[in-house]
């Protein structure tokens, strides 16, 4: 125990804070005896075989690369492929893109060719577009310049 230790418990009173070291006696595996366990083995692997060593690497390299390039055949198969997951999406979402515009279509072209109301507390009605174009000519031929108003 050092002299600070020594002081630090004298200053307060009470014997310094040390826990008492206890020690069993060791058995008797702990003491090894030559004639009951016979020599020491050498340690294993203490001399490395390069060429086991540049063996081991090398397959372990091909192997690597073999299950790398088909898990890369395997996705491109299942994603990108004839048949694959990406192409089924492209095919369903054009499908049904397709439904969608050719429903917008068609409701376009009705639009385009009906009379409706279009706002009936001002008065505003669309015509088919035909019938509009004809009016706009007729009334700038005749030399009016009242603009939409006009072609009313």
């Amino acid at each position: 125990m050092t002299a600070a230790h020594q002081q630090h418990g004298a200053g307060h009173g009470h014997a310094p804070h040390e826990i008492p070291v206890e020690h069993e006696p060791a058995d008797s595996w702990h003491h090894h005896d030559l004639s009951a366990e016979g020599m020491p083995q050498r340690e294993h692997a203490s001399v490395a075989n390069p060429f086991a060593l540049a063996v081991t690497f090398v397959v372990l390299s091909v192997v690597t690369i073999g299950l790398v390039a088909i898990v890369a055949v395997y996705y491109y198969q299942q994603v990108t492929g004839s048949g694959g997951l990406v192409q089924q999406q492209d095919k369903e979402a054009t499908l049904r893109l397709a439904a969608e515009s050719q429903a917008y279509a068609q409701e376009a072209e009705r639009a385009l060719g009906s009379s409706d109301w279009v706002n009936p507390g001002k008065d505003l009605v669309s015509i088919p577009l035909d019938a509009a174009f004809d009016r706009v000519i007729q009334k700038y031929s005749q030399g009016s310049t009242e603009g939409p108003a006009a072609a009313r």
